[in-house]
């Protein structure tokens, strides 16, 4: 699946009040498929820093659901 239809899919997603973790889901899962293609590095650190403001946003609008490690894992990775 393209960049082109994950994007779409994740905002279908999102603008039809899917759950963060149906969110999160895409936005993973079009990361690594980043990861496994020639992709440029700073491509790749942007996309790993919208992962982790996603993951701030989520913790930010449900604390229960603990995000914040999985923000602070992302920010590591993004300073590497």
């Amino acid at each position: 699946m393209g960049d082109g239809v994950r994007a779409r899919r994740l905002g279908a997603a999102i603008g039809a009040g899917a759950s963060w973790a149906e969110a999160e889901s895409l936005l993973v899962s079009g990361f690594e498929a980043l990861e496994q293609a020639p992709t440029p590095p700073a491509r790749l650190r942007d996309a790993r820093e919208r992962i982790r403001r996603f993951y701030e946003r989520w913790e930010a609008a449900d604390p229960a659901a603990r995000a914040a490690h999985r923000s602070a894992r992302w920010a590591a990775e993004t300073r590497s």
